[in-house]
């Protein structure tokens, strides 16, 4: 979930480019880069789900 600046997400042949708080989902295991596409520092949140 992107929380302060730009960033784009790139995973699976789709890039994407969060607004503020908008949270995106990605399959488990898939290959990703997150990059800063903004002219500041950008801030975001991840998290990773527990196998059981």
């Amino acid at each position: 979930m992107l929380v302060e600046g730009n960033i784009e997400i790139t995973f699976q042949g789709t890039t994407v480019r969060p607004n503020l708080g908008e949270q995106v989902y990605k399959p488990a295991g898939a290959m990703h880069t997150v990059r800063n596409v903004g002219s500041t520092n950008s801030r975001w949140y991840y998290r990773y789900r527990q196998k059981r």
